[in-house]
């Protein structure tokens, strides 16, 4: 049986795969299925590597995040029960708060989806040493007519908190999720 966070590292592992499907070379800007996959390795690739950012080095000020994210519903076996985003995420460390959204969805079969989630609620939490005790946020909104309410947990990795790792589980449903974006 999958945990919440079995469940979100089977959706990060999919994404991972996907992003596989979209070639190499630098940054890539853009919404297109494509652009998305492509943002998604290149995030990847510049990553792996990355430990926990401690909390000392932790940046101060404010910073926003580009990335992308991989939202799944109901069963996730079809090609169209999974969405790939754009995701912004804005965060304040000096007030501990962050905001965001994930628009322009592409289904996993390239297809484009109407869609919008905003990232609301957030909190630093004060802790950064675990997969997902960085944050805490909800996301609320709407896919292809899939409503979205899911409970957001995340970190930092990177020197000054370079990359920020989301993971989304339904509130009330089975429904996740995952984002990875940076500086």
């Amino acid at each position: 049986m999958f945990t919440k966070k079995n469940r979100s590292a089977v959706v990060l592992t999919t994404s991972l795969v996907i992003s596989g499907c979209g070639g190499g070379g630098g940054p890539v800007s853009g919404t297109s299925f494509a652009a998305l996959t492509n943002n998604l390795a290149n995030l990847n690739a510049s990553s792996t590597s990355l430990g926990f950012t401690p909390e000392v080095n932790m940046a101060t000020g404010s910073a926003t995040y580009n990335g992308v994210a991989n939202l799944t519903f109901g069963t996730g076996a079809g090609l169209r029960d999974s969405a790939l985003g754009a995701l912004r995420v804005n965060v304040n460390f000096t007030g501990d708060t962050l905001d965001g959204s994930i628009t322009n969805f592409h289904y996993l079969d390239q297809s484009a989806v109407a869609g919008n989630v905003a990232i609301t609620n957030g909190a630093l939490t004060g802790n950064n040493t675990a997969i997902g005790d960085g944050l805490t946020a909800d996301a609320n909104g709407n896919v292809g007519g899939n409503t979205v309410a899911m409970d957001v947990t995340g970190h930092f990795s990177g020197d000054s908190a370079d990359v920020l790792y989301l993971y989304m589980d339904g509130k009330t449903d089975t429904s996740l999720g995952v984002g990875i974006a940076a500086k």
